[in-house]
């Protein structure tokens, strides 16, 4: 994908739900973050980061 220098995906083993991090690759780590499904995975992974 243009812009895209790495993808990290994240998904329920049934797919129901993802998350797909991406990031630009450049000196400033600008990241861009697509999920779907029920769960959000990234999102529950950002709260149990701060828990």
């Amino acid at each position: 994908m243009p812009g895209v220098a790495d993808r990290l995906w994240a998904a329920k083993t049934d797919a129901a739900s993802w998350a797909a991090v991406d990031h630009d690759g450049g000196e400033e780590d600008r990241f861009t973050v697509h999920q779907n499904g029920p769960r959000r995975p990234w999102d529950e992974a950002g709260e149990a980061h701060r828990w």
